[in-house]
């Protein structure tokens, strides 16, 4: 709390005043999907080659 009271504190804070939401800028939001294909293409696999399989809770549920 000190390095936010001192005004010779680069964290320093005037009172009355709000810091920013984040010192780090925002990532890109991309699905999973979106990312994993965007990995396997920088591998070097063929993005025609790419195949999607949707898995729904049913497939998993070992008591049906």
């Amino acid at each position: 709390m000190d390095r936010f009271k001192d005004p010779t504190s680069p964290f320093h804070l005037p009172p009355g005043t709000q810091g920013p939401d984040s010192p780090d800028p925002l990532p890109e939001e991309i699905s999973p999907a979106e990312e994993g294909r965007a990995t396997l293409a920088a591998l070097g696999y063929d993005p025609d080659s790419f195949w999607e399989q949707p898995v729904v809770w049913g497939d998993h549920d070992s008591f049906q």
